[in-house]
């Protein structure tokens, strides 16, 4: 008969419903056989949530120890999270490690791992199809009002003339935005749409000048 002695959750404020799904925990060789020995198992309950079950009267020794290391299974991970809360070289080589130790009841410690999301300013170049085309005054707007952006200024992207905008605040990163972004003309008599339902910038998709900045290419 086995009984749950301790859990280990991934926690990581990026998803929807708070939970980790892109990091897998396992053992190193020496805790496979300490547990073996103490009449242990690790069991993956859910993509974000794992247990360790005992046999009904096992014991541990005071100077058991219980090594256990993550691997991020999704390299986009490593964008969506807090550089605090990570260290790039140690999840290349799958050394980040977490430490249980037994408590005076038979138990284990519980771990509930949290990660924080990153932030990045969104900068988005709009492209005329057609180069001769010139618009004038460019208005980037989120009809929900989160996120809100600076003047459209033109510019010049690879030797073509194009237009730019930042964001004027960093935005957290999220699986789902609830964001409505959409690109306007101002002209003399109103202003016309130039294209709705923009899509967010996507870290790592283009080259950027500086590691705060995600960046978009759409063309108008």
């Amino acid at each position: 008969m086995f009984k749950e002695i301790a859990k280990i959750t991934l926690r990581h404020h990026y998803y929807r419903n708070g939970y980790c799904k892109d990091v897998r925990l396992y053992q190193d060789n020496q805790t496979v056989q300490l547990m073996r020995r103490r009449g242990c198992l690790l069991r993956q309950r859910s993509p974000s949530e794992y247990v360790i079950l005992a046999e009904e009267g096992t014991s541990f020794n005071p100077d058991d120890q219980f090594w256990f290391f993550l691997e991020v299974c999704d390299p986009a991970f490593l964008y969506n999270t807090l550089k605090e809360d990570w260290n790039a070289d140690l999840f290349e080589h799958k050394q980040l490690k977490m430490k249980l130790k037994p408590k005076e009841n038979g138990m284990l410690e519980s771990v509930d791992l949290i990660f924080s999301v990153a932030e990045y300013y969104w900068k988005f170049i709009m492209i005329p199809r057609n180069p001769d085309q010139q618009f004038g005054l460019l208005l980037l707007e989120d009809a929900l009002g989160s996120v809100r952006f600076e003047k459209v200024d033109a510019d010049q992207f690879m030797g073509r003339l194009d237009y730019c905008c930042i964001s004027t605040d960093k935005v957290p990163m999220q699986e789902n935005y609830e964001i409505r972004l959409c690109l306007k003309e101002s002209l003399t008599y109103g202003t016309r749409v130039l294209q709705k339902y923009i899509q967010a910038p996507v870290p790592g998709r283009f080259p950027v000048d500086r590691p705060d900045t995600i960046e978009q290419i759409i063309y108008i």
